[in-house]
């Protein structure tokens, strides 16, 4: 693909493959260990990135904050890569004046693909999907499931393309079918889950 600026043509570097979890099954399983835990001790919240609690912090007992999808995915192991507690995290993301949930977003979509191997449009629709759920036990479902569909080593560039186009098709196909798909979250949400599952491994492929 070519640019056009002030009349000079310029090549533009193809984006490189996101591999998931950066190919380390390691890295899945640590993501997979922490969304299940925060699962179990009732962290994974809609409408917040990262909110304090005041339980006890501790094994069997809890992180000390509730978050959503990257929010408890990335939260944690921002903080113990960068050596932070969480009051030193909060202040961190006062002080980058991230008080819109948008620039909150960007920033944790940012470091999900750093840190995770999740490509940064990838982690906004996961977000925007668990939001979407009705439910907090079945948006922190999703949030397992997210981890779980996707495999070690997976190219997930082309996952939000893939969803746009299908959304797409089934407009121009079936209007009926469409808007039966887009007033029912969960049906969105599956076919999230599904493209996940079939995005295709590189070193797998025939």
């Amino acid at each position: 693909m070519e640019l056009n600026i002030a009349g000079e043509t310029f090549g533009e570097v193809p984006r490189p493959k996101m591999l998931a979890w950066h190919g380390d099954p390691d890295l899945k399983a640590e993501a997979l260990m922490r969304m299940k835990t925060h699962q179990v001790q009732d962290e994974i919240t809609q409408g917040t990135y990262f909110t304090e609690t005041n339980v006890k912090i501790g094994p069997g007992f809890g992180s000390g904050f509730k978050g959503c999808f990257h929010g408890c995915l990335t939260s944690e192991k921002y903080m113990q890569e960068n050596k932070l507690s969480r009051k030193k995290f909060n202040r961190m993301l006062d002080a980058m004046d991230l008080d819109a949930r948008g620039d909150q977003g960007d920033w944790y979509h940012r470091q999900g693909e750093l840190i995770w191997g999740i490509p940064e449009d990838l982690g906004g629709l996961l977000d925007v999907t668990f939001e979407s759920i009705d439910g907090p036990e079945e948006a922190a479902m999703f949030a397992v499931e997210s981890i779980e569909a996707m495999a070690v080593g997976a190219d997930l560039t082309g996952v939000v393309q893939a969803l746009d186009d299908a959304d797409t098709a089934l407009y121009n196909n079936d209007r009926e079918a469409w808007y039966v798909t887009r007033s029912n979250p969960m049906i969105g949400a599956r076919a999230v889950l599904q493209m996940l599952r079939e995005a295709p491994v590189p070193n797998q492929e025939s």
